[in-house]
């Protein structure tokens, strides 16, 4: 039905790359398939104590810090006292299948074509009306144009924090 388009924001340095350093460094290098095992699994290793114990990740030479942070969701009104749907998050699964009732005699590719579909949004009720997310503390950063990179998790760790989420609502730093 949808397909998922190029990401914008798109990886600048590989495993590739770090191996292509390692080498360059060490002095007896392991075997590139060795490497990318234990790469792998470190970062595994990382982003499930950050999503289940509320861990940090210091990444070292002034990188700055990884972690999750609790932001607080608000439902605001605007200036004619209607809810502000610009703050508010789609919840698409469950739009989608509202859409698919509302428009089952209407191929899915020309919904485009439609003004004014109903959008259903996340109301975080299970959470508090808290976000979970992703956040890269830079505070502390000697990168040059350190503000100009951006960390983006993968869709995998971003659902498995999602899932976490409703399932257990871990306390993360504020």
């Amino acid at each position: 039905m949808f397909k998922r388009t190029k990401g914008y924001y798109n990886s600048d340095y590989t495993i590739q790359d770090f191996y292509e350093w390692y080498c360059a460094t060490a002095s007896g290098p392991i075997s590139k398939d060795l490497f990318k095992r234990v790469f792998k699994k470190f970062i595994e290793r990382m982003m499930i104590e950050i999503i289940y114990n509320s861990a940090e990740m210091d990444m070292g030479n002034s990188l700055g810090i990884l972690r999750i942070r609790d932001k607080e969701y608000k439902i605001e009104l605007n200036e004619e006292g209607r809810v502000d749907k610009k703050k508010l998050i789609p919840n698409w699964g469950k739009t989608l299948k509202k859409w698919k009732v509302l428009y089952k005699d209407i191929d899915p590719n020309e919904w485009h074509n439609i003004k004014n579909k109903p959008i259903i949004y996340h109301e975080n009720e299970h959470s508090d009306q808290t976000l979970k997310q992703w956040f890269w503390d830079r505070s502390a950063v000697e990168l040059k144009n350190g503000h100009h990179y951006k960390f983006n998790a993968t869709r995998y760790w971003d659902r498995l924090l999602a899932k976490v989420n409703k399932e257990s609502n871990v306390s993360y730093y504020r």
